[in-house]
């Protein structure tokens, strides 16, 4: 999979995520703003690690 496709990948994986947390109506709002909360930090941190590897092995080493 290359990178960009993972990028892809990711956004549409977090747009349908976000799209499910908004269905549920019944959810008190404090709720719904953890769980938004918690997916943006894995994102954040996966795409972060996409990033690094994304990077030649002569910068990281």
């Amino acid at each position: 999979m290359s990178i960009a496709n993972a990028y892809t990948y990711l956004y549409l994986y977090s747009c349908q995520k976000l799209s499910r947390l908004q269905d549920r109506r019944r959810m008190k709002k404090r709720e719904l703003l953890q769980q938004v909360s918690d997916l943006s930090q894995k994102l954040t941190f996966l795409l972060v690690l996409l990033t690094c590897l994304e990077l030649p092995i002569g910068v990281i080493g």
